[in-house]
């Protein structure tokens, strides 16, 4: 059985996005699937490339096929010099960053420098006499969906898995006008009529995907693979007073919907700043600064940079509590990052700010027995004993947050549909 993962975001590039697909090599190999995997020749443009660790072990269980991602005939290489001015190169993708977004509202998401690559990839399938029995897509960004879409327009024999960690025209953080949605979802639809499966993240927002599509839509959660946890050790450096709570946040952030303010305006109420430290880990920052000056916050938090995965687990691991931020809107009711399930495995309390008691988000960190309201935070703080927290078994967890259940459903659909 050979099978085609189509993906931008794959080791070495260090996202979370990235796992996701990683695992699915991982997978589909070990379950002796002849695996190739159509992705960018990877630039510092495309995020950071700390992840050459995990792009090693993958090269050994599939073919990948690299396709630049500019209209140069020159070959590119991959890149793992990380004497590269990585502040300067980050700069430059906060900057890039603003710009699709503003163009976006006019244009939609197909107007993106990934669709050269995906422009550069339909060419190499039409020069190729390479035969897939299954391709899945993995999204975003959307042009894969434009790549899936021509190979099974190419040959409608071959099952086609379009899988969306995060979705495209519904997807809840971005902005667009009148027109620009019309035309993503246009070029949405048109695509994923030709796929047979659809599979995304969460129930609500597969209830979304079939409401869109009129097509039955998988659940394929995000998760966690437990091995890579049980080595991890606590490092507790950046910390600058240990007597006081240190809280650790990873990731972006945007204000109204992953905004930390409610803390802030807590801490404030409850006269608590000299009692808090709080550490933010993320390239695009911007918004947070202006955030903590208007919440009067400078004095307990801290700003660095992304580090690489497992020195991110680390200190992650070390934290008194991590918080998860997640947008309170509807639409974001069924937002399932996979940032909640690495929280999970690291096993300490998660303050978790934005999202409604009914959103899966918050049912998930609740079974985990890690979820804390931030009501519940301040007490802790006033309690004279330290906090003890319901922490679920490992059984349990890997039972809700497993990587292998969930890709397992891919596999079962397939040996299904293909009659094996």
């Amino acid at each position: 059985m050979k099978i085609l993962i189509i993906a931008f975001d794959v080791a070495p590039l260090d996202l979370i996005s990235s796992q996701r697909v990683n695992y699915f090599i991982s997978y589909f190999h070990g379950q002796g699937y002849e695996v190739d995997v159509l992705t960018s020749k990877k630039r510092f443009i495309d995020g950071p490339i700390n992840d050459v660790v995990s792009y090693n072990e993958l090269i050994k269980k599939a073919n990948f096929i690299e396709i630049p991602s500019t209209i140069s005939k020159q070959d590119i290489d991959i890149v793992s010099d990380h004497s590269v001015n990585e502040y300067r190169t980050s700069n430059l993708r906060s900057i890039l960053k603003k710009f699709k977004a503003y163009l976006t509202r006019f244009t939609g998401q197909m107007l993106d420098y990934r669709t050269i690559w995906a422009f550069n990839s339909i060419k190499y399938i039409q020069n190729s006499e390479l035969y897939y029995d299954v391709i899945l897509t993995s999204s975003l960004p959307a042009c894969v969906n434009w790549v899936g879409w021509h190979i099974k327009k190419k040959n409608n024999k071959v099952l086609w898995i379009a899988d969306f960690r995060d979705l495209w025209t519904l997807n809840h953080l971005v902005e667009y006008s009148f027109f620009s949605k019309k035309i993503d979802s246009f070029l949405e639809k048109k695509f994923i009529s030709k796929a047979d499966l659809i599979t995304t993240v969460s129930q609500d927002l597969a209830a979304k995907m079939e409401g869109f599509h009129k097509k039955d839509v998988l659940v394929v959660r995000n998760g966690f693979v437990p091995e890579e946890y049980k080595s991890i050790n606590a490092n507790y450096d950046i910390f600058h007073n240990k007597n006081k709570i240190n809280i650790v946040y990873a990731g972006n952030i945007y204000r109204g919907r992953r905004d930390p303010t409610p803390l802030f305006k807590t801490i404030q109420e409850h006269k608590l700043e000299q009692s808090v430290n709080i550490h933010f880990f993320g390239y695009y920052l911007e918004n947070l600064k202006e955030i903590i000056n208007d919440n009067d916050a400078n004095s307990y938090c801290f700003f660095y940079k992304p580090l690489p995965r497992n020195e991110m687990f680390s200190i992650l691991k070390a934290s008194d509590f991590n918080l998860f931020l997640e947008s309170g809107e509807d639409d974001a009711k069924g937002v399932m990052p996979g940032k909640i399930f690495e929280l999970i495995a690291l096993g300490r309390p998660i303050i978790t700010i934005g999202p409604q008691d009914n959103f899966e988000s918050v049912q998930l960190i609740k079974s985990s027995g890690l979820f804390v309201g931030i009501q519940k935070f301040v007490e802790i703080l006033k309690m004279d004993n330290p906090y003890s927290f319901n922490l679920k078994d490992q059984t349990f967890l890997e039972n809700i947050a497993g990587r292998e259940a969930q890709a397992k459903k891919i596999h079962q659909y397939i040996g299904e549909k293909m009659g094996i």
